[in-house]
């Protein structure tokens, strides 16, 4: 069933942009007339067209159906260096809400729940921090302690994910094509060790780098990790391209269970159709290279050198698939006989640990 609204600000969010009717339609890819009856709601604004808009007008899906410009106060900021555009949501865990080439979405379409509830997980992408992933349980020992964190996502038994994307970040500065978010965490239930996070997006005219810290503010050695995880969209049916030297096979409770070297169906050392995958696997060894052909959404991922793993998802129910750089396996802080490559990393008093994706636009 299509969802369509009658009253909404679509009007009054055009206007406070300072667009037309027509330069909104072209955005959008219709008409000034479609538009206008949008606008007066002779026509419903469906989930659809709230997809579309909400980026053009640097706001999100709920904004434009339930608050007048005026009195928002959610902060959204919108980079841009040529065609490339993406919109950051720094209340909602530094998450992009989306990023379009021109008229092509690179990412998926963001759920409502991006919008309506502030939902990184419906978003584009969002920063992983301080650990990748899920911790098993929601437990692990350090340094001989026990230690249990808050479940964070829904009835799932695991921790996932870290804490940065369940937090809202401040903006350390802005201009037109970039900007820094900063987070400040005290030890507590989500994750006992104090730390520091910051990442910054730079867009340019072939495409958009992320750039990640996390420094250790707690008063002894503590494990820190980082990572990105995108949703990157099926349409025009993309393939996948990255070498890895093996992966781990998990266990039915979404855990990894061996690592293994990669069956002929896991190696996409040639480009494999997305659509054939089944995965929700970590693939080690990897070389920090990966490539999307998609059509007019191809992009080539390249990572700095502590990005050396990729978590590959590929749901077949779903109109996405995630391909994550990340700095150590799932679960990872359960496992201390892991090599250096694939275990979290230890950072003494105030180190800090940093690195860069780039996503460039073929």
């Amino acid at each position: 069933m299509v969802r369509s609204y009658e009253r909404n600000y679509l009007r009054a969010w055009r206007e406070y942009r300072g667009l037309t009717q027509a330069k909104l339609a072209d955005a959008v890819g219709t008409t000034g007339a479609v538009i206008s009856l949008l606008e007066s709601g002779e026509r419903g604004l469906s989930d659809k067209w709230l997809r579309k808009l909400a980026p053009v007008l640097e706001t999100t899906m709920g904004y434009l159906l339930e608050v007048d410009p005026k009195d928002a106060d959610l902060q959204v900021l919108s980079l841009r260096a040529g065609l490339n555009a993406i919109v950051v949501t720094p209340e909602s865990g530094a998450a992009v809400l989306g990023w379009r080439r021109g008229g092509t979405p690179m990412l998926r379409h963001a759920l409502p729940a991006a919008a309506v509830a502030g939902d990184p997980h419906a978003m584009g992408w969002f920063p992983l921090v301080p650990y990748c992933n899920r911790i098993g349980f929601a437990r692990f020992h350090w340094q001989g302690r026990p230690y249990q964190v808050a479940r964070n996502f829904g009835d799932s038994p695991h921790a996932i994910h870290g804490v940065g994307w369940r937090r809202a970040w401040t903006i350390e500065d802005a201009a037109d094509d970039r900007a820094t978010l900063h987070l400040w965490h005290d030890s507590g239930p989500a994750w006992p060790f104090a730390f520091e996070a910051a990442i910054g997006y730079r867009v340019t005219e072939a495409g958009v780098e992320v750039t990640m810290a996390v420094t250790n503010r707690h008063d002894s050695d503590a494990p820190a990790g980082l990572g990105l995880h995108p949703f990157f969209p099926k349409a025009h049916n993309p393939a996948l391209q990255f070498h890895a030297r093996a992966a781990w096979d998990n266990a039915p409770d979404a855990l990894p269970l061996r690592e293994v070297a990669l069956p002929q169906a896991w190696d996409h050392a040639t480009p494999r159709p997305v659509a054939a995958s089944r995965l929700d696997n970590c693939f080690t060894g990897w070389d920090r290279r990966a490539a999307i052909s998609a059509g007019p959404a191809s992009l080539d991922i390249e990572a700095e050198e502590a990005f050396g793993n990729v978590q590959v998802f590929t749901p077949s129910w779903a109109d996405f698939f995630c391909v994550e750089p990340v700095t150590h396996v799932p679960d990872a802080i359960n496992r201390p006989d892991l090599p250096a490559g694939q275990a979290m990393h230890v950072l003494a008093p105030h180190q800090t640990l940093r690195g860069t994706i780039r996503l460039t636009v073929r």
